[in-house]
């Protein structure tokens, strides 16, 4: 078992976010990620490729200051450079190319801004490794801890924190 509420203060601590600040929830799903730095005063782009996960976004959100931007994750729709910081919550094990989708959590960062993730590692029991197996086909990519730290720092990101339970791996790193 992992907390949300654990999940949510690791993302808060890591993009500290506040009033005059913008983040992109990337692959939002229903926005879990948007309204809790919503709710600390940041504006916050919403983003996904489905249509009805960005209307429950909206809908959820409420008053907060979430947009919702219908887009995949390997081609975000912002400057490069021009956000506070981006993040990802376990979405990045389901949306293809990983290493794309890292580079431009990354690159829609202003230099020196976090970029936060939480996905699933490799499994490390035999009968976690063979449901890992059998999600593959269906779309569920996991990778190893060394794999995931390197699609950050192959995007020239430095990582600065790093935490894995059981297979529950967050990554908070600095945009190059």
């Amino acid at each position: 078992a992992f907390p949300v509420a654990e999940e949510l203060a690791e993302l808060t601590a890591a993009l500290r976010p506040s009033a005059g600040h913008v983040f992109a929830d990337v692959a939002c799903s229903e926005g879990l990620y948007a309204r809790t730095l919503a709710g600390e005063g940041a504006m916050v782009f919403a983003v996904d490729h489905s249509r009805p996960f960005l209307r429950r976004t909206v809908a959820r959100a409420g008053d907060l200051p979430v947009v919702a931007v219908r887009a995949i994750a390997q081609h975000l729709p912002f400057v490069s450079g021009s956000l506070d910081g981006s993040a990802m919550g376990g979405s990045l094990n389901e949306i293809g190319d990983q290493g794309d989708a890292v580079s431009e959590l990354a690159r829609v960062v202003r230099a020196g801004g976090p970029v936060f993730s939480m996905s699933l590692s490799t499994a490390t029991t035999t009968a976690g490794r063979a449901l890992q197996r059998v999600l593959g086909p269906l779309g569920i990519s996991v990778t190893s801890v060394p794999a995931t730290r390197a699609l950050f720092t192959d995007t020239g990101a430095e990582i600065v924190d790093e935490r894995l339970d059981r297979i529950v791996l967050r990554v908070t790193a600095h945009a190059g």
